[in-house]
């Protein structure tokens, strides 16, 4: 009988020990996955009412945002028509001004009538 060469030894495959050897290792990770499962869902939770608070604080933010315009909007009208009224006042006093100039003149020049009568 001839020598066998040792790289050519087959060894014999046990499918069933095989098999059970993965099953472990799947129950292995199931069950691993099975002990985080809990937290994520905690952690999932605490994420959730998170969210819902910044939604809330949002909300109240862009409704605020909108009294802000609205306000604003009318800040600007206001302050327009004061613009306006203010350019009519300003014409005004120059037309006072310019009536008390003549006034003035008038006086002046019957004063000099008077003085030199």
């Amino acid at each position: 009988m001839k020598k066998q060469d040792k790289s050519k030894v087959i060894p014999n495959y046990d499918s069933q020990r095989e098999t059970r050897i993965l099953l472990e290792q799947i129950r292995s990770e199931v069950k691993t996955v099975a002990e985080q499962y809990g937290e994520i869902v905690k952690r999932l939770d605490r994420i959730d009412n998170k969210l819902e608070e910044h939604n809330s604080i949002l909300f109240k933010l862009e409704m605020g945002l909108e009294t802000v315009k609205s306000r604003v909007g009318t800040i600007d009208t206001k302050a327009d028509r004061i613009e306006r009224e203010l350019e009519s006042i300003k014409l005004a006093i120059k037309d006072v001004d310019a009536r008390i100039g003549e006034k003035i003149t008038e006086h002046e020049n019957r004063l000099l009538k008077l003085e030199t009568a």
